[in-house]
């Protein structure tokens, strides 16, 4: 998705892989003397389109990021009330932190009267607000998971499912008086506490992972995996070894189902949605998987002699969602595109 990269020749035994720089170096992670906050695992200095980041060293199971600068170090990290300065377009407002979508900048709070605004500072990180969780008294009619009263725009609440994105069932604050009679005549279910759904009602809630003092996974308190399990680093259950038998549901004792995503075979509980449960594979057992559920064969681009408008590099006939079309051969440097015309089309299918 983000171009080039180097890719070990022992794939899929072997996920290493690096970006690479324009010349075509390898860029090598470095590792920083900082551990993740969410799992104690140290950070690893990465790069990405988008410049350097920290990312923690037990992803996928973590993905835990934190914004720095090229050398690895993090950005200083501060308030929203630490931003506030006097808005110079107006003289009378306020600049605060606002957020479109997932862009925060400072914006006038006198808009719509005065529409000055700026970005954040490129040397600092915004600290992460810890809301609270209000329960709204219900349940979601789509999922059967809870719903929560969440705030807003402009400070406006609204209610909305705590499957959010999967589920995104959401009502207007108005409503909740009118959902809540509905709870009282029995319409609409109160959230309960976690109870199984696995077979007979023998199924596992899930697990806390237990820590050694230094912060690593404690194997030995978490006792031997389920049956036709592994444990992985960060103590999560994964398929080593195909199974003969079908597997049970590790938090909730319904059968496991293999699935194709858009990252390769994994186990999903059958019991979804109300069991979000999900086991990826590794070793003999995703081989196996590979085999017994392939992904999508890629279509190479077809070079051609027409020239890229803005870089003046050949483009390329690309296959998307909608379609054939022409892309510069470029990407992700330049990410022209064009639609493809009639004449190439009809040769580009007959000599297909």
């Amino acid at each position: 998705k983000t171009g080039r990269f180097l890719s070990c020749t022992a794939f899929p035994d072997c996920k290493g892989a690096y970006n690479v720089d324009r010349d075509g170096k390898p860029i090598v992670p470095k590792d920083v003397n900082i551990k993740c906050e969410k799992c104690d695992s140290p950070m690893i200095l990465r790069q990405s389109r988008h410049g350097s980041f920290l990312g923690c060293s037990g992803y996928p199971e973590c993905r835990n990021t934190i914004a720095c600068d090229a050398n690895g170090d993090p950005l200083k990290l501060v308030t929203e009330k630490e931003l506030e300065r006097p808005c110079e377009a107006c003289g009378e407002g306020t600049l605060k932190v606002k957020r479109r979508g997932m862009r925060a900048f400072l914006g006038c709070d006198k808009f719509p009267k005065c529409k000055n605004t700026m970005p954040l500072p490129e040397d600092v990180r915004l600290e992460r607000k810890v809301l609270p969780v209000e329960e709204a008294g219900f349940v979601c009619d789509k999922c059967g998971q809870a719903m929560h009263i969440k705030p807003g725009r402009r400070d406006k609440k609204f209610i909305a499912c705590s499957g959010f994105p999967r589920c995104r069932n959401s009502y207007p604050i108005e409503k909740l008086d009118e959902l809540l009679a509905d709870v009282a005549s029995g319409k609409l279910a109160q959230p309960a506490a976690r109870k199984s759904t696995g077979k007979n009602g023998k199924g596992a809630p899930r697990r806390e992972v237990p820590k050694t003092p230094d912060g690593k996974v404690d194997y030995e308190a978490m006792g031997p995996p389920p049956p036709g399990f592994a444990w992985t680093r960060t103590g999560r259950p994964v398929v080593e070894t195909w199974p003969e038998e079908p597997l049970s549901c590790p938090e909730c004792g319904n059968d496991l189902m293999l699935k194709s995503g858009r990252f390769g075979p994994f186990y999903s509980c059958t019991g979804f949605p109300k069991c979000k449960s999900s086991v990826n594979l590794r070793g003999e057992a995703k081989k196996r998987a590979e085999q017994e559920m392939p992904g999508p064969e890629r279509v190479e681009p077809i070079p051609t002699d027409i020239d890229c408008p803005e870089c003046g590099q050949k483009m390329f006939i690309r296959v998307g969602r909608s379609g054939k079309f022409l892309g510069c051969s470029a990407y992700p440097k330049c990410k022209t595109t064009q639609p493809m015309p009639e004449a190439l089309s009809a040769a580009a299918t007959a000599s297909s």
